[in-house]
């Protein structure tokens, strides 16, 4: 009987726990969608006090519950601590290493795995249970900042809510309606190659929360153990990391936000020089020529109702059929001219480390794209496009890939997986 007594009050204890738990995730949720308002209000907001934000002990839980169900929570890092039992003093310690800013990163385990479809391997961090927590909380913060910026200009489709390749791809097709050659731009490395300073920096202009900002540097620089063997992370995101993918696309958004600025001035500027109109629509003078062909047409049709033919009415066909030739030379004549005056325009699509960039232009000018492409990416981000892997396309003559997709062109422009 007391064993009961004793059970029901563990029940109780554990539903009001519960209850409390969910109020207290509510909060931490407003506060979230608070801050989401906020940065999408104002794309340019500097936010402070995230470290209070991350220090609640209900997004860490949050965060915990997210991980838990993860199919790779069971795969222990360096330490033996997986996701195996909730430990409420678990959290709390996290919390208030937080709070302190004594939490210390632990060494991350690398395995290299197979590349899909390739006998090549890449590398895969496996960081320690408690700083999958960390991690994903940073994420989650993160996200709320920089989401309503990537939604600005949808350049970017790789690791995102409601955002895959499909989306890159269908994008990338609405836009390059009629555009004649692609750049396929490959970087070396990517990932490996994230300068953290820079990083920071880039950070900075929307984080002026020291702590925060300490906490993911600190995070950057974690020990990598393969092999038995302890290397320190100098420059990099390390790919397995939770908060990585996130953190790669707000380091490349500055590429991102850069490339489609200088594609629209570029765009601009030769459109300008070279005098170039959009010939969607007819001009003056075709259109006199189109109308003159329409009222050649319903007199001809006229004539040739009538039941009795004169010698006069079979010369009149023939002088408008005649006429009618004539003006449709003309019209094919001044659409011709003008084939060369279209507006340049480019087109631009980014998932993870694989971009596209596509243009109506010669190949000589997506080539001179090319080259400030590669100087501004290894100026600014200190990245290196793959002059090799780099490609320049004719679409008129070869296919162009993107994302498993091949793009090429017809009669009309096909986009096929």
């Amino acid at each position: 009987m007391g064993e009961n007594r004793v059970k029901q009050g563990l029940r109780k204890k554990y539903y009001r726990e519960e209850r409390l738990s969910m109020e207290l995730v509510s909060k931490i949720k407003e506060k979230l969608k608070k801050l989401y308002v906020l940065n999408t209000a104002n794309n340019s907001k500097v936010n402070d006090n995230l470290m209070k934000i991350l220090c609640d002990k209900e997004l860490l839980f949050t965060a915990y519950e997210k991980l838990k169900g993860n199919r790779g929570s069971m795969t222990p890092g360096t330490l033996e601590e997986t996701a195996d039992a909730l430990d409420v003093k678990r959290i709390e310690n996290i919390s208030e290493q937080l709070k302190k800013g004594i939490f210390k990163w632990t060494d991350i385990r690398r395995k290299m795995i197979p590349k899909p479809g390739r006998k090549k391997e890449r590398p895969l961090g496996i960081p320690n249970f408690n700083d999958r927590i960390v991690q994903e909380s940073l994420r989650i913060v993160l996200n709320i900042i920089y989401e309503p910026i990537f939604q600005k200009k949808e350049m970017n489709h790789g690791f995102r809510p409601k955002r895959s390749t499909l989306t890159a791809v269908l994008k990338l097709q609405r836009e390059s309606k009629e555009m004649t050659s692609a750049l396929e731009g490959d970087i070396k490395g990517a990932y490996d190659n994230v300068n953290h300073k820079k990083l920071i920096k880039i950070l900075e202009k929307k984080i002026s929360d020291k702590k925060f900002l300490k906490l993911i540097y600190q995070g950057l620089k974690q020990n990598i153990l393969f092999k038995g063997k302890r290397k320190v992370n100098l420059v990099g995101t390390p790919q397995g990391g939770i908060v990585s993918p996130i953190l790669f696309n707000i380091y490349m958004h500055e590429f991102d936000d850069h490339i489609t600025d200088k594609l629209t001035e570029l765009a601009d500027e030769i459109n300008t020089r070279e005098k170039r109109t959009n010939t969607g629509k007819l001009t003056k003078e075709a259109r006199r020529y189109t109308s003159r062909i329409e009222k050649a047409k319903k007199k001809i049709n006229s004539l040739k109702t009538l039941k009795k033919k004169s010698e006069e009415n079979v010369n009149e066909i023939k002088r408008l059929t005649n006429r009618m030739r004539d003006s449709k030379k003309q019209v094919l004549k001044i659409t011709s001219m003008k084939a060369n005056s279209k507006t340049i325009r480019f087109a631009y699509s980014r998932y993870a480390d694989d971009f596209v960039i596509m243009t109506n232009a010669t190949i000589i000018k997506l080539e001179k794209v090319k080259e400030y492409v590669t100087k501004w990416l290894n100026d600014e981000l200190c990245l290196i496009l793959d002059q090799e892997k780099t490609l320049m396309i004719d679409l008129n003559k070869s296919k162009a890939k993107y994302l498993g997709f091949t793009m090429f062109r017809k009669k009309k422009e096909l986009l096929e997986k």
